[in-house]
């Protein structure tokens, strides 16, 4: 556009006499600043208690540039390479298909007996036996760049297999020498020809991986060898980059729509139309991405017949390409800033604070940068910023490093660090991928390592680290002055003292899981926040620090002292129940924000029974102020929502103001209007919280307690019951999408007759708890708050009561998940009830799960586990083949975690798609119910 010289007078005039209104005036909420899960671990670390012991570096092995280190070897988690996996299996359904074996036969009785009966002649006469039709070559690129993608190829090949589609999965590596390529089954086995992997009976499909960058694919050496294969089975190019940058390679494609009229017919046989061009006689190539929408698409084509399926192909070859010339690394920079996306610009400033071994590398990317997919971290590697120093170590020239360094913040460089922790804390659990590292503790090797995360003890000992292992004196990553917070407290020379800051004061000599009791705080913990996990939590974390510097001031206290609790200040690797048992032990108030969710989860429950509990032991001696536990409105209640056990206590006091009692903390502190209106809220709350705790000094309890045995006051009756009853929460047994949880298990004296450890079994078979220790809660109650925090109401019985379960969810369009211990199979009666079962639900009108756990810590259920598994898929039958709602052998309480929530939306979506809308019952059918129902049914 080009302004006129009066338009552009008149703009300046304008300019000086705008007027811009004050933003305080907006009543539009105020952004938050979006808080990463490792941010928030690092703002939590600041103010919660300090690591009670010495914590552990994690190092990699480097090169000159690395410190000596002495450690133990160690596996870390990593990423896995192919995400979405199960989406990928489902996605290769079409490709399970059998046809007559070549090589094996099985005796044809019926054509065998009419043989006999019409000649007289006994022999037997072979049909050949059926097999799978297809087999698979992955022919991968041995390029050095290809390094980044094998954990993506070791995914798929698992994939593959798992699939149950494929006769044999072959693995084989494309090498290019000066004119032709050569495939090797080894990446350093002896070279042969590409031909030898042709299969004449055109049974074979070959999948080629690659990221299209090498010069045999821009030259035309690798596409002959390609097209060879295309003309005796199906071919395709898996391309490991997006498909944005394929233009940037030896692959560029074109849309196209493909037409087979046989399965598995080859790539020449293929009708192709493309997209505003001409036909050609270029055989048709397709490439894929790494998506299930791609395999789809790629196993409809081979599986035929199919007519105009969108694909891209592979573009005729350019006629020339001018080869890249070697550069000044201020032109390599250059030209990477001018073609790199700002994703791939913000790694490669991350990764200047980082070891660059591949694993940690795509740890940043994903973590620090997730916006960035691993492609950014392509573009990092194939735009020239880097040398590689190793198979999979990398390194930046010296110019490129200080460039990039100099564009790091201090606080991301420390971002980097707390993200490869926390990953790493997170995931000890049965990882799908690791990684080779040191545990910077007195060990076995010595070698040169540069360290990138910090651990606590306990983490480590889960990594494989002895517990008697020695750890150096290290302190928490400091800044040197410079704005240059070393990755790892190596550099330390002091580890941290214990203060009166902490939760507890800790005994240097003890590690952070011991038990015994901990000398008292000089100050005391003045409130304990509970609230809703999921609900907002950065909003939340804000709330708890705003109101810890208001009791701060008007208790006198340091502005960095410790006046409240709230879980997030735990450390990773720390058992947070007991350190959330002794906070509930020593606060002096209890503060609960109050959320629809809160009153759905059972240890928002626990946390307030165990305060409730501490009240009616001190108001048995004395009087006590029963405002010590006060319920805030985190949102504005609706009328009949607050739950009857809060409904006495709701702390409604006009000292908070109107405006509270009409918004709700949550919105004073969101609208920008309502600022002065929050002040004076948290000023006057924590006004009452310190002269509460002045006036009824609560006496502090050390016991220690099993959170897994303590009642939830918002659900009735105990968590755990005898056989049949129905535990609830809060949820109308006739209302639609309640989930009945049937536990299928036996107690403790009914399965010494069958197993040695009995340790996750309890007096009553609801109490089973097969992930104890690490997760010690009953299983069925884990399930329950699963489901709540998914927006699920449920109920949990034992499996006495299926026929009953059954009835109503078949009624009322309800889920049936059936929690089964495999175990069971061993015992004859129990066994018996297991078929019974089986035959209720496949007569029964209603959506089932079936999960079967098998925790990875029991070694006597790993032992038997094949002819467990064996047991209960027989039983099971039908329900066995649904791939979506049988899920067997899950792990880990984080893998049931992950597993149930699939479930539930699963049997959700197929409740929508084959039922009509459920009625509402009449009410001589709601009196029938034997089953104890509490609270009202939830408004829709």
């Amino acid at each position: 556009m080009q302004p006129t010289a009066r338009e552009v007078a008149e703009a300046l005039w304008l300019a000086q006499h705008l007027v811009v209104s004050p933003l305080t005036t907006d009543d539009r909420p105020v952004e938050q600043p979006a808080v990463s899960p490792t941010d928030a671990s690092a703002a939590a670390a600041s103010f919660g208690s300090p690591i009670q012991s010495p914590p552990v570096s994690l190092a990699t092995a480097a090169s000159a540039a690395g410190i000596p280190l002495r450690g133990h070897p160690v596996r870390v988690p990593a990423l896995p390479g192919l995400s979405r996996r199960r989406e990928v299996l489902r996605a290769l359904r079409p490709l399970r298909r059998r046809g007559p074996s070549r090589h094996r036969s099985t005796l044809d009785e019926d054509a065998t007996a009419t043989f006999i009966a019409h000649t007289g002649v006994r022999a037997p006469l072979l049909r050949p036996e059926p097999e799978r039709w297809f087999d698979v070559v992955l022919a991968i690129d041995a390029a050095p760049a290809m390094r980044l993608w094998h954990p993506l190829i070791k995914d798929l090949h698992s994939v593959l297999t798992r699939s149950g589609a494929f006769r044999d999965i072959q693995t084989w590596w494309l090498t290019t020498t000066t004119d032709h390529v050569a495939v090797r089954p080894r990446p350093r086995a002896a070279a042969r020809s590409h031909r030898e992997l042709i299969d004449p009976t055109r049974r074979r499909l070959f999948l080629v991986i690659t990221d299209g960058a090498a010069d045999a694919w821009h030259d035309g050496t690798a596409r002959a060898t390609v097209t060879d294969w295309a003309r005796t089975g199906p071919v395709a190019v898996l391309h490991t980059l997006p498909e944005a940058m394929w233009s940037r390679t030896g692959l560029p494609c074109l849309p196209a729509r493909l037409s087979t009229r046989a399965t598995g017919a080859p790539n020449t046989t293929w009708q192709v139309t493309y997209r505003r061009r001409r036909p050609t006689s270029h055989t048709p190539v397709p490439i894929l991405s790494a998506e299930p929408t791609a395999f789809a698409a790629w196993a409809r084509l081979i599986a035929g017949p199919t007519i105009g399926l969108p694909l891209a192909v592979v573009a005729p070859p350019p006629a020339s390409r001018v080869p890249p010339q070697a550069s000044e690394s201020s032109q390599v920079m250059a030209g990477f800033l001018a073609n790199a996306s700002p994703a791939a610009h913000q790694l490669a400033i991350c990764l200047s604070a980082a070891p660059l071994t591949l694993p940690i590398m795509r740890l940043v990317q994903h973590l620090v940068v997730p916006t960035a997919a691993t492609s950014a971290l392509a573009e990092v590697i194939l735009g020239g910023l880097l040398i590689q120093t190793g198979d999979e170590t990398y390194a930046f020239p010296p110019d490129i490093h200080q460039a990039l360094h100099n564009q790091l913040r201090p606080s991301e460089k420390l971002l980097v660090h707390t993200a490869v922790t926390d990953y790493i804390a997170h995931h000890t659990e049965a990882p799908q991928a690791t990684f080779p590292a040191v545990a910077g503790m007195d060990g076995p090797i010595e070698i040169r390592a540069e360290p990138f995360a910090t651990l606590s003890r306990e983490v480590t000992a889960g990594l494989g680290v002895p517990p008697t292992a020695v750890s150096p004196n290290e302190g928490p990553p400091q800044d040197d002055g410079n704005g240059d917070a070393p990755l790892s407290p190596q550099t330390a020379t002091t580890p941290p003292q214990p203060t009166a800051k902490s939760l507890m004061a800790t005994d240097p000599e003890a590690g952070p899981g011991t038990d015994e009791p901990q000398p008292a705080r000089t100050v005391p913990l003045y409130f304990f926040l509970s609230y809703a996990r999921g609900d907002e939590d950065a909003l939340v974390q804000r709330f708890y620090e705003d109101l810890s510097a208001e009791v701060r001031l008007i208790a006198g206290l340091p502005r960095d002292e410790q006046v409240g609790f709230v879980d997030r200040t735990i450390l990773f690797g720390e058992r947070w129940p007991q350190r959330l048992v002794e906070a509930l032990g020593s606060c002096r108030s209890f503060l609960a924000l109050m959320t629809p969710r809160y009153f759905q989860s059972e240890a928002c429950g626990q946390e307030w029974q165990l305060f409730a509990d501490r009240i009616a032991q001190f108001d048995s001696q004395r009087s006590v102020d029963t405002s010590l536990l006060k319920p805030l409105m985190w949102i504005p209640a609706r009328p009949g929502r607050i739950h009857p056990v809060a409904q006495p206590l709701q702390y409604s006091s006009n000292s908070l103001g109107e405006l509270y009692q009409r918004l709700g903390v949550r919105q004073l502190m969101r609208m920008q209007r309502h600022h002065d209106d929050y002040r004076t809220f948290l000023f006057e709350l924590a006004n009452q919280i310190v002269s509460g705790a002045e006036a009824y000094p609560l006496p502090e309890h050390h016991r220690p307690i099993d959170l897994a045995t303590v009642a939830s006051a918002f659900h009735q009756g105990p968590t755990t019951g005898p056989p049949g009853r129905v535990a609830t929460d809060g949820a109308d047994t006739t209302s639609p999408m309640l989930v009945h949880f049937i536990v299928a298990a036996a107690d403790r004296d009914e399965m010494r007759g069958v197993r040695q450890d009995v340790t996750g079994y309890g007096d009553d078979p609801l109490q089973w708890a097969p992930y104890r220790p690490p997760m010690p809660e009953p299983l069925g109650n884990y399930a329950r708050e699963i489901a709540a925090n998914h927006s699920y109401r449920s109920t949990v019985v034992h499996m006495d009561q299926l026929p009953r379960s059954a009835e109503l969810a078949a009624r009322y369009n309800q889920i049936l998940v059936l929690i089964v211990d495999a175990w069971l199979t061993r015992l004859p009666h129990q066994r018996q009830a297991l078929i019974n079962l089986a035959t209720i639900l496949r007569g029964a009108d209603a959506v089932t799960a079936v999960l079967i756990p098998a925790s990875r810590d029991d070694l006597e259920t790993r032992e038997h586990w094949r002819s467990l598994s064996r047991a209960c898929r027989e039983i099971f039958d039908e329900l066995a083949s649904d791939d979506e709602l049988y899920r067997s052998n899950i792990l880990t309480h984080r893998a049931f975690k992950e597993e149930l929530p699939e479930v539930l939306e699963v049997a959700r979506n197929r409740l929508y798609r084959s039922r009509s809308p459920s009625q509402r019952p009449r009410k001589e059918l709601s009196q029938d119910h034997d089953v104890s129902v509490a609270g009202e049914p939830e408004e829709l």
